[in-house]
């Protein structure tokens, strides 16, 4: 199971001010056929809460700016692991070499 989250906190810059927005993600992973493979389900944006808001509040200006996109879905996801997954440890000879060395005097 998986549980991600991101934030922006709202910010207050010359005449704007922008609230806050963010995410809160769940997920679950299953694996399958010896660890070959793994199937994922997430939901996205579970509270909906990607909605963005700017105000302007200055001398006779007032006004409110909005912006929602569509940020809740589910998404499906298949991976599958190619190759092999194990692999034999290399036999090495210490100093296998030494002998084609010649040194001269």
């Amino acid at each position: 199971m998986q549980l991600s989250s991101w934030f922006n906190a709202g910010t207050k810059e010359a005449i704007f001010k922008t609230s806050w927005l963010g995410s809160v993600d769940v997920g679950v992973k299953k694996s399958l056929l010896n660890n070959k493979a793994s199937i994922r389900l997430t939901m996205l944006d579970i509270f909906n809460t990607q909605r963005f808001e700017q105000k302007v509040q200055f001398a006779n200006q007032d006004f409110t700016y909005r912006r929602k996109w569509e940020s809740r879905g589910l998404r499906l996801q298949l991976s599958w692991s190619f190759g092999k997954s194990k692999y034999q440890a290399r036999e090495r000879e210490t100093n296998a070499d030494a002998n084609r060395i010649k040194v001269k005097s």
